[in-house]
């Protein structure tokens, strides 16, 4: 993990992750402000930058609040696994979309038995790039993508 705290942020268990809360990096500020220095898997409207407010709970620093976004975004895309024979298809169009991000944003990914969670998290000078390049891919029926906070202007 990234940052010198991890910070939790409680998630509704219900949603499709099933996870009750998500561990974040953050680098610690001031009593109780923190920068998130890690991508979000899973919670939503928050990205790398962005300064919270937390509280102390059994020694563990909690996300209360958003105090200020950072202007970066965050995507998730899921790039399914699909299997023939115990083999991996649909690796180079992975390996071209990966290839495409990297120069562009930070990549951080999740490896699960049927697919693979990436989280992007890119400055607001790359996120037209980088929805561009997901947009293909899902086009291609590579992966599929959600945003999960946006901090640039709106993209057409």
């Amino acid at each position: 993990m990234t940052g010198g705290e991890v910070v939790r942020f409680n998630l509704e268990p219900s949603d499709w992750h099933g996870y009750s809360f998500e561990l974040l990096g953050c680098q610690k500020l001031q009593d109780g402000l923190f920068r998130i220095s890690a991508c979000p898997f899973f919670v939503v409207g928050m990205s790398k930058g962005d300064i919270i407010e937390c509280s102390l709970e059994q020694g563990q620093a909690v996300f209360k609040r958003l105090v200020r976004k950072s202007g970066n975004s965050t995507f998730r895309f899921i790039f399914r696994r699909i299997r023939d024979e115990g083999t991996d298809l649909r690796k180079d169009e992975l390996f071209q979309l990966l290839s495409a991000l990297r120069p562009i944003a930070e990549i951080s990914d999740d490896f699960r038995e049927t697919f693979i969670l990436y989280s992007v998290s890119t400055s607001p000078n790359n996120v037209r790039e980088v929805y561009n390049q997901l947009v293909k891919f899902t086009d291609w029926d590579v992966i599929d993508y959600e945003e999960a906070d946006f901090g640039g202007e709106a993209i057409d």
